[in-house]
């Protein structure tokens, strides 16, 4: 401790030296995370025992800082040995998924512990997952599934707000179990379906959210500009471009016709032309074919474009100046 915040102690070393040693540790004197161990699950008012373990490289003495995540700590209080087996006692009055979290430091550094995750009391269904369309017409009827666990395997209803004012809540259903609603709604727009689960205590778990849009209309089929003859080995660029009729930014799909697929290219505003890259290394006709989909995963037809890649060498193509020669103005 020689030096050691010596400007604010009093009895600070004064002296002569007679010998000093400079040690380098691998690890840079940072022990390991302090690993917890104990129970998972309880009960209010119950009071549970958990094991605090750290191991310093250097074999240095340590000092404990425990959250329980209830407002309550151990602060900084004892020193424990390397190694040694710490058992701290503690009581959680509220029902509540709680995180414990240890910090443990020597005289140089600290590390602190991953969550040790403890469920207390009765615990609400998990949040359901939702799969379903994510778009459809009004009036039409479509349907959802519904999924989720409760942490005491008791059996669960679902609440459902569609989000047009109707709001479905199921009978009870064995928790981890798929159901199915349908649910029509009557005018275009987009809505935000929130579900959550209660137990049969009717404590009720947090919210899940699926949007959908009602109404909605598939991009156009993108129109694909470029070289219809090249040779094997040459990158050619391609133009590629389609509308959204709500105006909704769009993502492109392309397969080159030679097994590579490219998926999810963009996303691009609605109506904004844009350029890929690609060459062929054999010698065949290759249909090129593209499709859009807007932001709720409505997808376009696809449209098809083919180049003829020959043995023999091909006249080169500029893409650019071809489309400024033929369209002065790209419309789609």
């Amino acid at each position: 401790k020689i030096g050691r915040r010596g400007y604010e102690d009093e009895g600070y070393f004064d002296g002569k030296i007679d010998e000093f040693k400079i040690i380098k540790y691998p690890g840079g004197n940072d022990q390991n995370p302090p690993d917890i161990s104990g129970p998972t699950s309880g009960h209010p008012g119950v009071e549970y025992e958990y094991t605090f373990v750290t191991i310093d490289p250097e074999g240095d003495d340590i000092q404990l800082y425990i959250d329980w995540d209830d407002g309550t700590v151990e602060d900084w209080d004892e020193w424990y040995k390397s190694g040694e087996e710490v058992t701290i006692s503690h009581t959680w009055d509220v029902d509540y998924y709680y995180e414990i979290k240890a910090e443990s430091r020597d005289i140089w550094d600290d590390s602190i512990s991953s969550k040790y995750k403890v469920r207390i009391g009765n615990q609400p269904p998990e949040p359901p997952e939702i799969t379903g369309p994510k778009y459809g017409d009004p009036n039409q009827e479509l349907t959802f599934t519904f999924k989720t666990y409760d942490f005491e395997n008791e059996d669960i209803k679902y609440i459902i707000d569609w989000d047009d004012g109707d709001i479905t809540t199921t009978e009870y259903y064995p928790s981890n179990t798929s159901i199915q609603v349908s649910h029509s709604w009557e005018t275009k727009g987009d809505y935000y379906i929130n579900a959550s689960a209660a137990d049969i205590l009717d404590k009720e778990g947090d919210p899940s959210v699926h949007h959908i849009r009602i109404g909605d209309q598939p991009p156009s089929k993108p129109k694909i500009y470029g070289a219809v003859r090249g040779i094997p080995d040459v990158e050619y660029d391609y133009a590629f471009i389609s509308s959204d009729p709500e105006n909704y930014d769009i993502t492109y799909d392309i397969d080159w016709g030679d097994g590579n697929i490219e998926t999810d290219i963009g996303p691009f505003p609605s109506g904004e032309i844009f350029t890929r890259s690609h060459s062929w290394d054999g010698s065949d006709n290759y249909i090129i074919k593209a499709r859009a989909k807007d932001d709720v995963d409505h997808y376009s037809d696809w449209s098809e474009h083919t180049i003829y890649v020959p043995r023999n060498k091909a006249l080169t193509f500029n893409l650019l100046s071809w489309l400024f020669e033929r369209f002065p103005i790209l419309e789609c």
